[in-house]
């Protein structure tokens, strides 16, 4: 092994020292810049897109109608109102109990009443606003 030049450690760390890692750099740079660029330019594009076609409406009000049916569902729940006291087709089919329907329309009459908080429909709302 004496017959074959085997570098020093000053040489290496010297010519490590010279050589120019500066375009190398900028190559990768420029890479990963063309990368990002073009994965904004999709992203807008599918965004505008999404929105010209309003899919994006679409689905922002399909969001909120089951934010608003769940949460009014909720809320319903929590006072003495009963959901199935009308039928789903109430004009064939009539209620099992007319009481029933009278002690639901007295709640609702009382939730909407802005004088009456004790369903506290005030806080509901402002609960709904802030979503």
């Amino acid at each position: 092994m004496d017959e074959i030049y085997q570098p020093t450690l000053q040489e290496t760390v010297k010519a490590f020292n010279e050589y120019s890692f500066l375009p190398i750099t900028k190559q990768l740079v420029q890479e990963y810049k063309m990368m990002c660029e073009t994965g904004i330019t999709h992203l807008r594009t599918t965004r505008a897109k999404s929105f010209l076609s309003g899919k994006e409406k679409a689905e922002l009000t399909s969001w909120w109608l089951k934010v608003i049916n769940q949460s009014v569902s909720d809320f319903l729940n929590s006072t003495d109102f009963v959901k199935d006291s009308l039928p789903d087709d109430y004009i064939s089919v009539p209620p099992a109990s007319l009481e029933l329907v009278r002690s639901n329309l007295q709640i609702c009459q009382k939730i909407l009443d802005p004088a009456d908080y004790r369903y506290g429909v005030q806080n509901f709302l402002k609960l709904m606003k802030d979503k």
